[in-house]
């Protein structure tokens, strides 16, 4: 047996071919084994200073795994240190270790990010996708804008649909972190549909998170370390055909038997003293989904007690019976379907105050106290007393349903009447964009976890 070892704690055991060291770090060394004529692991080599590494006697070459981390070496297996190869059609960069990088690196000045396989995934570029302008955010907006997210951040985020509208509009379902994890945080907005500034609101909190995935903190935790724990579903828009209504009007309804019956619900509600509105301003006020039928009084949570428009109208019928609709369907749905949902917020305008106490009890009371003061401390929005008349709504459904399971929250955004005025909107912004980190921080550091 022949040692050349220059790290003294090393201990070689004869005649069996262990690899010398893992894979090696700058600073640490090298050593030269053979054990009955077979070389196993790193060598250096003398007369060059280059690294190679040998696998039963063969040298290694091209790609190559070594203790859970990504080499490679050249024709004459040379490892290769400061350098890009193309793989495949996969671009790597091996560093000044030899082994592939992953995460968010800085190369050459240029900043990178590359998935947890060491494949370059993108030039990280805060560009936003997610723009304000002074008109509203429609369907198309966020559709096309959940399109370019899904292909500028293929590794972060997938979307599905979890229903279609009577006017056939996807209700989108957005998934950041993993899908298969096995904790879910549920946000969804525009339920109502004159309140659309919260579809703009959620989406640009989604490509903030992002955005920020590799380099942003909160509260000193990197977003990857606390999104990777989450499934963290986004619903940005509840009710695209009511927000289209009060966006664009009937003009900007597809269907012409629901575009014919708009105007019939208008001429309803003034012969029945539900409005006094112009018929262009009744449908800016719309709340409904485009059949007439108000989302959050539809949902199976003392739904039975609410008394309102007796037909299709803008705002305030229940429907026939709960989850009549497809959108109060199709979020109702997709909660039944995850394995462990912690909590749902619902997004609203307007008020800037938080409905959180739909009188819960006990330990459950004091889980929804501490997730409704966090984002009170965030927003600076105060917290609403109870409510003995609160019915119908995605939050009721879920005290009733999931009582001492699921903690609902409503946060009510802006304070003039909806639809909102852009000028309200940044320091809506700033009150708000970091909801989503401090929810998963909540769940995983605080006392709600479970």
């Amino acid at each position: 047996m022949k040692i050349r070892a220059i790290l003294l704690a090393l201990t070689v055991c004869v005649g069996m071919n262990i690899p010398a060291v893992p894979a090696a770090a700058d600073g640490e060394e090298y050593y030269e084994i053979e054990i009955d004529d077979t070389k196993q692991g790193w060598y250096r080599i003398a007369s060059t200073g280059e690294r190679t590494y040998y696998i039963d006697g063969e040298k290694a070459r091209g790609l190559t795994e070594i203790e859970g981390r990504l080499f490679y070496f050249d024709e004459n297996g040379v490892m290769l240190t400061d350098t890009w190869q193309k793989l495949g059609g996969d671009s790597y960069y091996f560093g000044k270790k030899g082994y592939a990088l992953s995460g968010r690196q800085i190369i050459d000045g240029t900043d990178y990010i590359f998935g947890s396989d060491c494949i370059l995934l993108r030039e990280n570029r805060r560009t936003n996708i997610v723009k304000t302008s002074p008109a509203p955010y429609t369907y198309d907006d966020m559709s096309e804008d959940i399109e370019k997210l899904a292909k500028r951040y293929p590794e972060l985020i997938e979307y599905g649909i979890i229903g279609v509208t009577a006017d056939s509009r996807n209700i989108y379902d957005i998934v950041m972190g993993d899908p298969g994890a096995d904790k879910q945080i549920v946000i969804q907005a525009s339920c109502h549909a004159r309140e659309y500034m919260t579809s703009l609101l959620v989406m640009e909190q989604l490509e903030y998170c992002l955005n920020g995935y590799y380099t942003d903190e909160y509260n000193g935790v990197l977003f990857k370390d606390l999104f990777d724990e989450y499934a963290i579903h986004i619903v940005p828009m509840l009710n695209p055909d009511g927000v289209t209504i009060s966006q664009l009007g009937i003009d900007g309804i597809n269907d012409e038997t629901i575009r014919e019956a708009l105007p019939e619900m208008y001429e309803n509600a003034v012969e029945n003293g539900y409005t006094d509105y112009t018929e262009e301003r009744y449908y800016q006020r719309w709340k409904a989904n485009a059949l007439g039928v108000d989302l959050n009084n539809n949902f199976n949570g003392r739904w039975e007690t609410l008394n309102g428009a007796e037909s299709p109208a803008g705002w305030s019928y229940k429907g026939e019976y709960p989850e009549s609709e497809a959108e109060s369907a199709a979020i109702t749905s997709l909660i039944r379907g995850l394995s462990n949902p912690l909590t749902v917020v619902s997004y609203h305008a307007t008020g800037s105050v938080l409905w959180w106490d739909y009188g819960q009890t006990g330990e459950f009371m004091e889980r929804c106290t501490e997730q409704a003061e966090l984002i009170s401390s965030l927003t600076g929005y105060p917290l609403n007393p109870y409510s003995k008349s609160s019915a119908g709504g995605l939050s009721d459904w879920i005290i009733a349903e999931y009582y001492g399971d699921i903690v609902p929250e409503t946060i009510e955004i802006g304070k003039g009447e909806a639809p909102m005025k852009m000028s309200e909107y940044r320091d809506i912004w700033k009150r708000n964009k970091d909801v989503i980190p401090a929810l998963a921080y909540l769940y995983e550091y605080g006392e709600t976890e479970e």
